[in-house]
Formats: C-alpha cells, sequence, structure tokens
C-alpha cells in the first residue's frame, strides 16, 4: 500500500536513538508554517526518504514557509558515513515559494565521509527558498539535475565538492548561490548554466567551477576563488 504524509503548521523535533533514521515515504508534503527537525543518533543520517522499493510515489516537496532541518547530534567525528539527509531512488526534492532545508553531515574519522544531502534523483529551488548545506563529503549531491531559479543555496564542503550533479546544475532567475569545497565547488558532469544570477565558489584544491561539458554564463555575477595556478572555470 502506497505512503504518504503531509506536515502543515506543526513544529515537531525527533531525536533519533543510535542505529536509527526516520523514514519517510510516499509523496511527502511540509507546507505552512511547519517545522520539523531530526537529529541524528550519531551513526546513521537523521532522516532517510524513500526508502520503500515497491513504491513508485516518492517525493520531498517544501512549500509556503516550511522548514526542515536535519542536524546531528554532536559535531564528534564518527568511524563511518553519516550523512544529513539522504534521498533514495528516483525521489525528487522541491523547495517552492519561501521555504527551507538545512541538512549537515556529521564529521569522520574514517575512510568514508558523510554528505549534507545526497540523492539519486534532481534538486529544484525556486521563489524565494533556502537550502543550506554543510558536509566533510560533497554538501549536496545529486545523481540527476540541480535547478536553482530563484532563492538561496549555500553549500559547503571541508573534503569534496560544494554541489555537484551527475547531470547539469542550472542556475537562474536571480538566484543566489555561495559554494565552497576542497575539490570544484560546482561540479556537474554535462554542463553548469548560470544566468541572471550571483554565485561565489571557492576551492581550496582546485579549480572553482568544472564541468566535462559546457559551462555558460550569461548577465550574471560569478566570483571565483582558488589556489595559485588553479583556474576560476574549466569546461
Amino acid at each position: 500500500m502506497p505512503s504518504a504524509l503531509h506536515i502543515q503548521d506543526t513544529t515537531i523535533i525527533v531525536r533519533n536513538p543510535a542505529n536509527t533514521s526516520g523514514e519517510w515515504n510516499g509523496p511527502c508534503v511540509l507546507s505552512g508554517t511547519a517545522k520539523v527537525t531530526y537529529i541524528g543518533g550519531g551513526t546513521y543520517a537523521p532522516l532517510q526518504v524513500g526508502v520503500k522499493k515497491d513504491d513508485t510515489t516518492h517525493s520531498l516537496t517544501l512549500k509556503d514557509s516550511a522548514k526542515l532541518y536535519c542536524l546531528q547530534n554532536s559535531d564528534s567525528p564518527s568511524q563511518n558515513s553519516v550523512n544529513g539527509l539522504e534521498i533514495f531512488g528516483n525521489t525528487p526534492l522541491v523547495l517552492q515559494d519561501n521555504s527551507y532545508l538545512e541538512a549537515k553531515g556529521k564529521p569522520s574519522s574514517g575512510k568514508y565521509v558523510g554528505y549534507g544531502i545526497t540523492t539519486n534523483s534532481s534538486i529544484q529551488v525556486k521563489d524565494s527558498a533556502e537550502i543550506k548545506a554543510a558536509a566533510q563529503s560533497v554538501a549536496i549531491g545529486a545523481g540527476g539535475a540541480v535547478t536553482i531559479s530563484g532563492g538561496k543555496v549555500t553549500a559547503n564542503s571541508t573534503g569534496s565538492n560544494g554541489i555537484y550533479s551527475g547531470k547539469t546544475i542550472a542556475i537562474s532567475n536571480g538566484a543566489t548561490v555561495e559554494a565552497a569545497g576542497y575539490w570544484p565547488a560546482l561540479f556537474a558532469e554535462s554542463g553548469v548554466e548560470i544566468s541572471s544570477s550571483r554565485v561565489d565558489a571557492s576551492a581550496s584544491s582546485d579549480v572553482a567551477i568544472y564541468s566535462p561539458g559546457t559551462v555558460n554564463v550569461q548577465n550574471s555575477v560569478v566570483k571565483t576563488q582558488t589556489p595559485d595556478g588553479n583556474d576560476g572555470i574549466l569546461s
């Protein structure tokens, strides 16, 4: 039987015990003034979305002034990879209106490190919505396209990319993006498009904006910061 979740005008705080994650399935919507906070137990992501394999209706939508926080119980390093928000399968993430999402990966002392937000699908930010993500690994990682049409995205990684897409990163319609990474702050496999927006991208050990495809910038303000000998933008 398909699942569904709708939280509206409600404040919820969930503190996960160790070795557990919150789990949402089916069409999941936060609306109105909903404010939902998940705090991880230190070993698994605070929240997982789209886990049920027999359900093809998964999606996560934040709208109106809804807020979702996926945070860690402490900044003490884990021996394993602990992500902030994990989204599985073909589960799109959409933020619209004045909604807000914040996610943080837990630092790791081991070989594998956590993401802030990780999804196999797409991410869309529009209107005046906002995402803030931080991690030791990729801050915002998507197997699909990352589309930022208005709003603001802040992504900080201390060991990888600020924003990574297995397809394209498209920034438009007056959006503001502030991204920092050890590797390229913005990395898209099939191209980066920036139009009528502002982007601040910095990398501590690489180029700031990179794609094996085309990087196209139009009518925008783009500031890059990289170490000596590295390009600001490379395609």
